[in-house]
């Protein structure tokens, strides 16, 4: 039998979460599917080509519509996934004409303001596209903006197997507390990096932790300027293909935002072996349970962060270890790909 093709479009070509798991869903239908990612040129294009996963770069919309009747010329069957409304309502105007099978998925995975990430998915109520949330707190989101429960399946993001195991390990710990924090994240309001230098200011006595925030966005220049005015402690490292390697040579994943729909740098930094301390407020406070598999702080609040960074400076090896040892247990057991991948494959029908 042929395989169907899966056509992937995105809204951005970079490497966030939402590309990231673009790849991972792409590789882990590779069996049944042949499949395409469309995007803007940006940094997926050769980690897709790294796993011989075909992209074709659009500019526009105009050109983006050229892509899409490309593929509905062509064939009677075809699964869209989608990132952003826009692009949804142009694969059904299309489709007008064509007439094809078609299973339209649309990726909610939030991470930009309320409106933009939620409030407009209510559009879909009563059209033949399929709601993806990354997350039950994504979920939430969308039903508390009018969108129909009945419209939502929830699909949490995972890590494939296969990648892990090419990815660096850090070492088991082998002395007293944490040294080293590393912070992977997109630089942008929302994602309250800034809350980071409300604790410091604070917490003189975290002056001896060294932070390297590894990400670009709005306020990349803003926190950049601060830092190297009055933070030596805190350097930005920007976008860097070694941002594995650099969370291997860490102790701990600081992560800030608390309205996150779902954090995969989270499970990363599990899989490579790193402790994570999270908000315990939206999609990532699920991740991990708190001092079992990783560590939560009160979200927004620079004095509950700063407390639990002082504790993690005396915590023993023997239960930094047992955390991360508990952590990559669940990850095997929730957030690989295999539970992940039926989900989709359960979706994917045609009449």
């Amino acid at each position: 039998m042929d395989k169907i093709p899966f056509i992937h479009i995105l809204y951005s070509g970079q490497l966030y979460g939402t590309e990231r798991m673009t790849l991972n869903i792409a590789k882990g239908l590779s069996h049944e599917h042949l499949s395409t990612i469309l995007t803007p040129d940006g940094l997926i294009l050769a980690e897709a080509a790294n796993r011989s996963i075909v992209t074709k770069s659009f500019e526009g919309n105009w050109d983006l519509v050229s892509r899409i009747k490309f593929y509905l010329v062509r064939h009677q069957k075809l699964v869209f996934a989608t990132t952003s409304v826009s692009q949804s309502i142009l694969i059904m105007l299309c489709n007008l004409f064509y007439r094809r099978q078609v299973v339209h998925l649309h990726m909610v995975h939030g991470g930009a303001e309320e409106y933009l990430s939620y409030g407009r998915k209510s559009l879909f109520n009563n059209l033949p596209v399929k709601l993806i949330a990354v997350s039950n707190y994504v979920r939430e989101r969308l039903e508390s903006h009018g969108v129909n429960p009945k419209k939502i399946q929830v699909i949490e993001n995972f890590l494939l197997a296969s990648e892990i195991e090419k990815i660096p390990k850090r070492q088991p710990f082998g002395k007293e507390g944490i040294h080293g924090v590393i912070v992977v994240s997109r630089l942008d309001p929302i994602k309250k990096v800034d809350l980071l230098f409300d604790t410091l200011d604070s917490f003189p006595e975290l002056s001896d932790l060294r932070f390297h925030i590894f990400g670009f966005g709005k306020d990349m220049e803003k926190l950049k300027t601060k830092a190297a005015a009055n933070y030596p402690q805190v350097i930005l490292k920007g976008f860097s293909k070694d941002v594995f390697k650099a969370m291997a040579n860490s102790d701990l994943l600081l992560h800030l935002c608390p309205v996150e729909p779902f954090g995969l740098a989270i499970l990363e930094a599990i899989a490579i072996g790193l402790p994570v301390l999270i908000p315990n407020q939206g999609g990532t406070k699920t991740l991990v349970e708190d001092n079992i598999s990783g560590f939560h702080f009160n979200a927004n609040d620079a004095q509950d962060l700063g407390l639990s960074l002082l504790k993690l400076q005396q915590t023993s090896p023997a239960i930094l270890n047992s955390v991360v040892k508990n952590a990559q247990v669940r990850l095997i057991n929730r957030y690989l790909e295999t539970q992940g991948i039926n989900s989709y494959r359960r979706l994917i029908k045609f009449d």
